[in-house]
């Protein structure tokens, strides 16, 4: 449900006494988050968390508000991890039981431990459980605290809420190759050096003033490269897109989202209109042979900077195909700064400019 009081006493009312409470707070809603948490822990109520750049209920995405969502099926308490660098991921985690079928997980976008965390959840879940995630933080990029639970607000941190109920997944983003591959050949991290032995930034440069209108010496390096990430490629599927947000003075590109090194880049573009396909296509993926009882989008806060004022467009093409299935079903969820999501015996990837829906099941 969509709330829009910013009254904590008021937003508890609607908690249940008996599930986990998910809730998703736009990052502009003026809520005192820890007077949030005492008020939850003095009534006994569970509550697990974050902060998101925007929040998305059926056709809107908006940057104040709050959704609240019951998750009936928890097989335990939400787990946090945290304290990445001096507690091992794998001493912080559950030990596996067979009511374990799904995990939300909520990280912070901006911590360096994200591919850490997505290793160890794999190397310990692998084959039993589904997973989506969303990464949580502030659109402006600047890390603060953005990981709510019963323990208190966190940055550098995760949550893990495991459900007992299946979850269905469809990913998809409309990106397609431009040109390329490139080998990245040195990277460091989310930092790209160079690409075929040269710096990342010329062959960036090169391939992308070719291939449109637009000059780096006449805008911003984000408005352009907002419509031309990276794409790993990977064989039979698409490409795992990458976000360059940033290049430095040594001509280096940091984007969201570690690069291993050697891995093969496409550069990608993608028009509008295969964007704003590409998510009906996610929710009908998401959908297909199930009967739905909740929607959990993830969505990626830079494809909002793309399509622009289109961009209810592509959360209008989600709820078309979820309302032909279950007109009783509202699609929530959040704009992110990365997007999780696996099938059970899969690698957990770590998306950009992608659409993640879950269908609970």
């Amino acid at each position: 449900m969509l709330l829009t009081t910013t009254n904590c006493s008021e937003i508890l009312d609607h908690f249940s006494t008996t599930a986990v409470n998910l809730i998703l707070v736009g990052e502009k809603t003026p809520i005192d988050i820890s007077q949030l948490i005492d008020e939850a822990n003095a009534r006994d109520l569970k509550l697990a968390g974050g902060i998101f750049p925007m929040i998305i209920f059926e056709n809107e995405h908006l940057d104040s508000g709050v959704i609240l969502k019951h998750i009936e099926s928890c097989v335990m308490e939400p787990v946090l991890i945290k304290d990445f660098d001096t507690i091992p991921v794998h001493n912080q985690l559950p030990t596996s039981s067979p009511d374990m079928n799904s995990c939300i997980v909520l990280f912070d976008g901006l911590m360096n431990h994200v591919s850490s965390l997505l290793d160890s959840l794999y190397e310990e879940y692998w084959n039993q459980m589904n997973f989506v995630g969303a990464g949580c933080g502030s659109a402006s990029l600047e890390q603060s605290p953005c990981i709510i639970c019963n323990d208190g607000f966190f940055d550098n941190a995760a949550l893990l809420l495991i459900v007992k109920r299946e979850i269905n997944l469809g990913v998809n983003h409309g990106w397609t190759e431009v040109e390329g591959p490139f080998v990245a050949n040195k990277t460091e991290g989310n930092k790209i050096l160079e690409l075929n032995w040269r710096p990342a930034y010329d062959i960036y440069k090169e391939v992308v003033e070719l291939n449109s209108q637009d000059q780096f010496a006449q805008k911003e390096f984000v408005e352009i490269s907002q419509g031309y990430p990276f794409g790993i490629k990977r064989e039979g599927k698409e490409d795992m897109v990458r976000d360059p947000i940033i290049v430095d003075e040594q001509g280096a590109l940091l984007c969201l989202g570690d690069i291993p090194k050697n891995a093969s880049l496409n550069i990608l573009s993608g028009s509008r209109a295969d964007l704003i396909k590409s998510a009906g296509k996610a929710a009908e993926k998401a959908i297909q042979d199930i009967s739905p009882i909740d929607i959990f989008l993830v969505d990626c806060i830079t494809r909002v900077l793309y399509l622009e004022t289109e961009f209810n467009d592509e959360l209008q093409a989600i709820k078309n195909v979820v309302k032909e299935r279950n007109d009783t079903l509202n699609v929530e969820g959040v704009l992110s700064l990365g997007e999780v999501s696996t099938s059970k015996g899969g690698f957990l990837d770590l998306y950009n400019k992608t659409i993640v829906v879950a269908a609970m099941y």
